[in-house]
Parts: C-alpha cells; sequence; structure tokens
C-alpha cells in the first residue's frame, strides 16, 4: 500500500448556533513516488463528479471514499488508506523512530481496495 489520503474533518457553527454542513476536505494526497501530481487529483475529481471546480471537498464520507478510490485507480494501485488529521497527528505524537512513523500509515485510517483488482505477483507467490 502506497497511497495515502489526508482529509480533515470540518464542522462549524455560525453566532445564532446554526450548524453548517460537515465536511471533509482531502489535505495532502501522496504515494510511494511523492506527493500526487495536482493534474492527477483534478482526473479523479471530474471523473467522479461533473463539477469542474478544483475544491477536494466533500459533503460525505463516501463522496470522499469515491474521489479516493478513483484516485488510486488513476495512479494503478491496488488500495488507498484514508487518514484523518486527528490520527495523523495522534501517531506522529507517539512515534518515536522511522520506523514507527511508516507504522502510521498502518495502523490509521481506513484502508479501501479497489474492487475487481488482483494482487500484484511477485515471484514466489505462483509457488504458494
Amino acid at each position: 500500500m502506497n497511497l495515502a489520503v489526508i482529509y480533515h474533518f470540518q464542522s462549524s457553527q455560525d453566532e445564532m448556533g446554526e450548524f453548517s454542513p460537515a465536511q471533509y476536505q482531502v489535505v495532502y494526497s501522496f504515494s510511494g513516488m511523492g506527493f500526487v501530481a495536482g493534474n492527477m487529483l483534478k482526473e479523479a475529481l471530474q471523473s467522479i463528479s461533473e463539477n469542474t471546480s478544483t475544491d477536494l471537498t466533500f459533503q460525505t464520507l463516501d463522496e470522499l471514499k469515491n474521489f479516493s478510490l478513483k484516485l488510486a485507480e488513476i495512479l494503478d494501485e491496488d488500495e488507498v488508506r484514508l487518514i484523518s488529521v486527528q490520527d495523523l497527528n495522534v501517531g506522529i505524537d507517539g512515534a518515536r523512530d522511522l520506523s514507527s512513523f511508516r507504522q502510521i500509515f498502518l495502523g490509521f485510517g481506513e484502508s479501501l481496495k479497489r474492487e475487481g483488482v488482483s494482487r500484484k505477483k511477485n515471484f514466489l507467490s505462483r509457488f504458494f
């Protein structure tokens, strides 16, 4: 798993006590090759929505998941891990070294696997 999407859940209340709809905003997205290019993010966004905006804010968690899975498809990744900013911060606070920092991306958030995609096979997988 190389693809990660870091998001921020935001909800606000105005002076009158009225809540605005909650939103999920993509803050970072990166793969094993580094940050995902803006044109890839835009392509994923436009393929799930008719909206031509480049705003990576979604009204529901399902919309965020659909975007993330489409991004995984474009980048030819088998899965993507969604991690909230809060979970990332907890993981960073607890990281003691590089190895424990890497565990953040395995132990926190939600792993989404693309349906219908077989695992990439290596040499030994033919025998086991």
